[in-house]
């Protein structure tokens, strides 16, 4: 193992888990966009909507050690869905509008490593 790996591990070992529950990510991103946690879990497939999904599945598996099922079942969605929102994160990022709220993804990652 080399310095570098050591490092992370070390650091995610003492990153506190409290702040990194699906709910609270979930929360921090409807704060962020201005939506409510009844939009996002909800069944209307609007583009802002459909883009913070997106954005909160990736957040929530890059702090998370949740199985896609159970990120699913966070964001009341398929699992299949769930699938979908994580090919559709690059595309997404390509886009102005998807740029913006990836470029929020990023900020609340550093934000739970400062934590």
């Amino acid at each position: 193992m080399n310095l570098q790996n050591e490092i992370t591990a070390v650091m995610n070992a003492i990153k506190p888990r409290i702040a990194n529950t699906p709910e609270q990510l979930l929360l921090m991103v409807c704060q962020k966009l201005g939506i409510s946690t009844a939009d996002i879990k909800g069944s209307k497939r609007t583009q802002d909507l459909v883009e913070a999904r997106i954005v909160a599945t990736q957040l929530i598996r890059n702090n998370t050690t949740l199985k896609d099922a159970e990120i699913a079942d966070v964001l009341n969605r398929e699992r299949t869905t769930v699938y979908y929102y994580l090919d559709m994160f690059e595309v997404v990022k390509r886009q102005k509008t998807g740029a913006q709220k990836i470029k929020l993804v990023n900020e609340i990652d550093v934000r739970l490593c400062e934590i």
